[in-house]
């Protein structure tokens, strides 16, 4: 019972030791539970905050796990989930309010550490023959690598972080004793967690397989290996309940695969190891930086002594060399860096393997331990920290993100470990102290960690994420549970905002998108370009706002709209409410749906076609009207194509423009970057503020208000950004009101205004003159909808990868639809198959060993 105990006291303090050196570090930069200032930095504010608020919904049986309505204005839930939100951690967030999900990231990210700490230490146990100290040191250092703590933000990529020792036991079991049963879950944990890092992982597991494969002879090595890829294969298809419908939806998508520009990294260097290895070591997360490799000094010190111990043996070694060597390879050259990555560049928080390396260091580290030679280890600290002090000096300020105090911190600890090691560590009170000054390095480090995120992307206030939540929520149109509520908030907390408040919107901000859709979506208009891992709102027209259905705009000032009636204030927010809204379902000619094809270059006239198809229609040309503006005044110069403004860092950049909008028009000013780094356009009505925004996330069209009479502007734009800029000349767009108002009254008469609306569901009834028609539904097109009218199965459409058509009978249609992920269904039933049969097997060898017994 005692040694029950004592064993049990171990494996808690390698789950609390982690956790309280990231909570002093994070309590140090001002962040703890309940703080004034959010953990929610970077990406953790816009994406991770809401995301995790949107399944806190799923939990407690609001949404549908594979679909949403609120992103993008519906989504495939599921594929979000299984890049964001997948882990057995996540589900914590059920316990918290939508007003504590800053105190709930805060919990879950600290829980996931823990959770490395707890298996890097199970693993250390029961895979090598060190001391219980060491094991508990090496797997504290293991949970708190420099990696996980700057990445924190990205919540998904901590949990690989106590899987990956789990996987790794796994493949050290199957090649050493052949038991396969841990490498099976573990595998499959990691597929449902998170296929992106699964992939690292996965390319990872293979190299390190060969070479424990051939550093430790294994006979029959064919027959074992063939049994490694059949227990792989089976694994990974019990996981195709997230596998399956991540595949295909992925193969929608189609990506373009990155692009070599060079054949070195960019800003690598000759002493990027050890300096990253340093304390403290903090470039960055944006572009150019280098990778976070640091897991502690202690741990580089026996990791490195490893490959001079004559102890092991030599292929030993030359294999790890060659695990390591791949790892570093990526490091330094691009075309071994893509492939870790999976062939896509990530724009920011680059080498996203890196924690691979902390891994294998800390597993170095055990093995040395194992066969210590306490003075081998004390000249290669003594070697460690000279190449640090060449590194730091003859780098020549290379790194410039390493100032002295890191060198003689690094310097310090150093030479405290190596004297401690060097004393051979036999009395409990070097033991001790050895462990003591080792939490403390790893203390500060994650405190320089943690300053450099609040230095780069900053902490934000807590009240920033809830202050304006009352006023929102109260601000948001009051409809039927089974309606849809369009809705877009003008100055909105972040681009991912419908998820948390549940209303559907165009803003969305995700690495897992419809991307067809979003394409399309450019096309009128909605800025998302690229990777299309953004779709805004802003600055786009009022016939989108019709033909979408967006029924209401909160703003921080009046709405000037036409058709837009402010209804009331709520908090800061001025509520305006589109009487010119369409339903989300319109009956229209299936023939001229179905052969709808958008043009690349005229979002305008993309706008007209479709308002002419809902209103059943020709299209006019007078809907749209272009005007040139005169020019009044800029700091740029005249190019061929328009505007070429220069030295944009100074801020003085600037154009002023004089506009003549004539009487009952929607007006808008065109103002389109062709090239160039813009990062904010202010543009003033006059001495009023009417827009201010980064023109690479939202439209082109600036919203002038509506005119009822004629009437002269002057407009005064002032730029920032970075280098040259060119601009398309400025013009001015105007929106006939009348012939606008028109087609919406005669595409209201084809409305299907009883659809009601499910977690996944459609269902209505719809009634027609002809079999001709289609109902056109302004959700995203996706293969994942099904139809039936009258109780039979019809084939979905689409207008051009757009919106969803829904081919119609004459007469009566009782309307069913269903959306289910692609492949969800085939994945389930290969989820159960898999899982059942390994069930069956497992329980079938206990037996069978029982009756050999």
């Amino acid at each position: 019972m005692v040694k029950k105990l004592k064993n049990g006291s171990w494996y808690l303090m390698s789950f609390i030791l982690p956790i309280t050196i990231v909570i002093i570090a994070y309590a140090s930069n001002g962040i703890y539970w309940g703080s004034a200032h959010s953990i929610l930095a970077s990406d953790a504010f816009t994406q991770g905050a809401n995301f995790l608020a949107s399944f806190r919904e799923v939990l407690h049986g609001k949404n549908s796990l594979w679909f949403n309505w609120q992103a993008g204005f519906g989504l495939n839930y599921l594929a979000l989930y299984s890049y964001y939100l997948g882990g057995i951690v996540t589900p914590l967030v059920g316990l918290f309010s939508k007003n504590q999900i800053p105190n709930a990231f805060y919990a879950i990210t600290i829980f996931k550490i823990g959770l490395a700490g707890l298996s890097s230490f199970s693993y250390l146990k029961h895979q090598f023959k060190i001391k219980r100290y060491q094991q508990l040191l090496l797997a504290i250092s293991y949970a708190t690598m420099s990696f996980g703590l700057v990445n924190a933000e990205q919540i998904m990529w901590l949990d690989v972080l106590y899987i990956l020792p789990l996987i790794v036991w796994g493949v050290d079991q199957w090649i050493e004793q052949q038991r396969w049963g841990l490498l099976f879950i573990s595998w499959f944990l990691m597929l449902v967690t998170n296929f992106y890092i699964a992939f690292m992982v996965g390319l990872f597991i293979g190299i390190y397989y060969l070479m424990k494969l051939i550093t430790l002879k294994v006979q029959q090595w064919w027959i074992n290996i063939g049994q490694f890829i059949g227990i792989m294969l089976w694994s990974t298809i019990s996981s195709g309940v997230i596998i399956l419908p991540v595949i295909l939806t992925l193969s929608r998508n189609k990506m373009p695969l990155s692009s070599m520009n060079g054949v070195f990294t960019d800003r690598s260097g000759l002493w990027d190891l050890p300096v990253k290895s340093m304390i403290g070591a903090y470039d960055g997360t944006k572009f150019g930086t280098t990778p976070y490799i640091y897991v502690g000094l202690i741990v580089l010190i026996y990791a490195v002594s490893y490959f001079f111990n004559r102890q092991i043996a030599r292929r030993v070694r030359v294999g790890y060399a060659v695990l390591l060597l791949s790892l570093v390879s990526g490091f330094y050259l691009q075309f071994f860096n893509l492939t870790w990555q999976g062939w896509h560049f990530p724009a920011m928080f680059l080498y996203r393997y890196s924690f691979l390396w902390s891994f294998v260091m800390m597993q170095l580290a055990a093995y040395e331990l194992e066969v210590m030679v306490s003075r081998l280890e004390a000249k290669i600290g003594i070697i460690l920290g000279s190449v640090m002090l060449v590194a730091t000096v003859g780098s020549f300020n290379h790194y410039h993100f390493i100032s002295i105090w890191n060198l003689v911190a690094t310097l310090l600890f150093l030479i405290v470990e190596v004297l401690l090691i060097f004393s051979g560590l036999n009395k409990k009170v070097a033991i001790g102290s050895l462990v003591l000054v080792s939490i403390l390095e790893l203390t500060i480090n994650a405190g320089l960690m943690f300053k450099g995120v609040a230095t780069e992307w900053h902490y934000p206030s807590a009240s920033l994420f809830n202050e304006p939540a009352k006023a929102i929520k109260e601000g948001l149109p009051k409809i039927r549970n089974d309606r849809l509520r369009r809705v877009e908030n003008l100055d909105s907390i972040s681009r991912d905002d419908g998820l948390r408040f549940n209303y559907g919107s165009a803003n969305f901000f995700s690495s897992v998108t419809n991307r067809p859709f979003e394409q399309s979506l450019n096309q009128l208009g909605f800025r998302s370009t690229g990777s299309n891992l953004n779709m805004t709102y802003g600055n786009n027209t009022l016939v989108m706002d019709s033909i979408l259905g967006i029924q209401t705009n909160l703003a921080l000032q009046p709405v000037d709209k036409y058709g837009f009636q402010m209804a009331t204030r709520s908090g800061k927010f001025y509520v305006s409410n589109n009487q010119n809204a369409l339903k989300n379902g319109i009956v229209v000619e299936q023939k001229l749906a179905e052969n709808k094809k958008l043009s690349k270059t005229d979002n305008l006239g993309n706008q007209n076609q479709l308002l002419s198809l809902v209103a059943h229609t020709s299209v006019t040309k007078r809907l749209f009207k272009s005007f040139p503006v005169q020019l009044t005044g800029s700091t740029g110069q005249t190019a061929e194509a328009g505007l070429e403004f220069k030295n944009l860092e100074n801020g003085n950049q600037s154009l002023k423009l004089s506009v003549t909008v004539p009487k009952n028009q929607q007006a808008y000013l065109s103002l389109f970057k062709m090239q160039g780094s813009i990062s904010q356009i202010s543009v003033y009505k006059g001495k009023q503020l009417i827009e201010n925004y980064n023109p690479n996330l939202v439209g082109q069209y600036i919203n002038l208000g509506s005119f009822k009479q004629r009437t002269n502007l002057n407009i005064s734009v002032r730029l920032s950004g970075t280098g040259t800029a060119q601009f398309a000349r400025p013009t001015l767009i105007t929106l006939n009101e009348k012939i606008f108002q028109r087609q919406i009254e005669l595409a209201r008469k084809y409305q299907a205004t009883n659809l009601k609306y499910g977690k996944r569901t459609i269902k209505g009834n719809i009634t027609t003159n002809n079999d001709k028609q289609a109902l056109l539904l302004t959700i995203p097109a996706d293969p994942g909808w099904k139809a039936k009218i009258n109780g039979k199965q019809v084939a979905v459409k689409t207008v051009d990868n757009l919106f969803t058509l829904v081919p119609l009978n004459s007469g009566k249609n009782q309307l069913t639809m269903k959306y289910v992920p692609t492949g969800l269904v085939i994945g389930a039933w290969l989820t159960i198959l898999g899982l059942s049969s390994f069930i069956f097997v497992q329980i079938w060898r206990r037996y069978d060993n029982e009756d050999l017994g």
